[in-house]
């Protein structure tokens, strides 16, 4: 089976700029497996895959080179680039069906315009104790809020305690470069 895998640079005007991600139009069904391995191969931050239900009108599922994630704004933006100037040339507005429901890109005035789902703030299950030891601060609230997104994204790839540890390390770095 051949497939075709654009990259797009999403949030660019031109190549090597913006946030690159791969997108894998496709027609008869392809397995979680194969989706993997292909978002794997890929090594972008994420591959869109999309599927065509009706004109203008896809299913979308997204994969990072390691899980499958629920939700991501660039790919989804350069699955939109890739239908309205290769797949559908005109069209002016796309429909996505995803897990977390309908996404709608439209096309006006040379951009593409997203409208994505509101999350709000919840708490999250990270123990403030562990964020306290490895980040050595205290979390409230706020800082709670900051950091879901973050930490329950990167909380599937890698354990925990691990990823709170490289964010200390990678803190403390920018605080020793002084951009803060």
């Amino acid at each position: 089976m051949k497939l075709p895998i654009y990259q797009v640079d999403a949030f660019a005007s031109e190549v090597f700029r913006g946030n690159p991600a791969a997108v894998v139009p496709y027609a008869e069904p392809l397995s979680t497996e194969l989706m993997q391995s292909i978002a794997m191969e890929n090594n972008l931050s994420e591959t869109a895959f999309i599927q065509a239900s009706g004109p203008g009108h896809y299913r979308i599922r997204w994969f990072t080179p390691a899980v499958e994630v629920d939700l991501c704004g660039h790919a989804t933006l350069a699955a939109a680039w890739v239908v309205i100037n290769e797949l559908e040339p005109g069209l002016v507005r796309v429909l996505f069906d995803s897990g977390v429901g309908r996404l709608e890109v439209d096309a006006r005035d040379g951009r593409l315009i997203l409208d994505f789902p509101s999350r709000p703030p919840a708490p999250i299950g990270i123990e403030p104790a562990l964020v306290e030891e490895t980040l050595g601060l205290i979390m409230g609230p706020e800082l709670q809020a900051r950091m879901a997104a973050a930490a329950i994204a990167r909380s599937r790839d890698f354990e925990t305690r691990a990823f709170m540890r490289r964010a200390r390390e990678v803190w403390a770095d920018v605080v020793r470069r002084g951009r803060t």
